[in-house]
């Protein structure tokens, strides 16, 4: 498998090094990065000068450009075979609510798609593919594109896309506004309790550093006791971080945070990944779970 990683904080970023560590294990990767930190500058390209990607005694590639340029020419130049996925990231910091139509990493991403190339499954395109296959509808017969969430109500209101896999709260303004109507909810094709974001890492750094793992739990813990007990607090934080109205922000449930996993739990995602082929072999929800 070959696999294509960049980022948009640049070639030296410590979360670029470990992206690439963890496909090393599944793939054979390339890394191509900006020279410098590139964040915000969403899905520009560098037209008025020529591009230098430059080897580095690694054999990684850096690029005097944005993270798209670094896309491009790592699918149409510098690569001897298409990668089969690209990984963009892992970012210095949250992409959440508007940050999203900025990102460089993000864009990263989009410009992978707009090439043929997939990138990695994100939980909603993974549940839309399979409520497709259940409804009889071979999910590799349908067209997909990279579109943000602000945008969806405008596109299928337009025309430029047929279905969208929303989410709370945009789902809502869909509705209200006559752009679509709900074909089918994903949530309730998972179990109760199914974690929907979970926190990794690679097991030898896990078990160098089962100190900082606990205090980590331990602040979420603390952090789950304060959501119920602020929840005006709670809901301003939630919207400072997502750009969400406050109106908009107060109407959604609480975020369930699940701070102890079990097998169980991971097993639900190892099922569906080796259904869609996002994962090869067979592994055992007991040897990924950590304690």
């Amino acid at each position: 498998m070959n696999i294509l990683v960049t980022n948009d904080d640049g070639i030296l970023a410590p979360g670029l090094a470990l992206l690439a560590d963890v496909c090393r294990e599944v793939g054979t990767v390339t890394v191509v990065a900006p020279d410098r930190e590139q964040s915000g500058t969403s899905h520009s390209l560098t037209l008025h000068r020529p591009l230098r990607p430059t080897r580095r005694p690694d054999g990684a590639w850096q690029v005097d450009g944005t993270p798209t340029d670094c896309v491009m020419l790592a699918i149409q130049v510098l690569m001897p075979e298409r990668p089969d996925f690209v990984f963009s990231g892992v970012n210095h910091g949250p992409n959440m609510g508007e940050d999203v139509l900025y990102s460089g990493t993000v864009s990263a991403a989009m410009e992978a798609v707009t090439l043929g190339v997939p990138g990695i499954g994100a939980l909603l395109h993974i549940m839309l593919r399979r409520d497709l296959k259940a409804n009889g509808v071979d999910p590799n017969s349908v067209k997909y594109v990279e579109l943000g969430f602000p945008q969806a109500g405008d596109a299928l209101k337009s025309g430029q896309i047929d279905a969208y896999p929303s989410q709370a709260p945009f789902t809502a303004r869909i509705l209200q506004s006559g752009a679509g109507k709900a074909v089918a909810n994903w949530l309730s094709a998972t179990p109760d309790g199914t974690p929907t974001v979970i926190f990794a890492a690679k097991r030898s750094w896990a078990t160098a550093h089962k100190k900082e793992i606990t205090a980590m739990q331990d602040a979420m813990r603390e952090a789950l006791t304060f959501m119920k007990d602020h929840r005006d607090e709670t809901n301003q934080a939630i919207g400072k971080f997502t750009g969400l109205p406050a109106q908009v922000v107060g109407s959604l449930p609480p975020p369930i945070i699940n701070v102890d996993l079990t097998p169980k739990q991971i097993q639900f995602w190892i099922d569906i990944s080796k259904e869609q082929d996002l994962i090869k072999g067979n592994p055992k929800a007991e040897d990924i779970w950590f304690q």
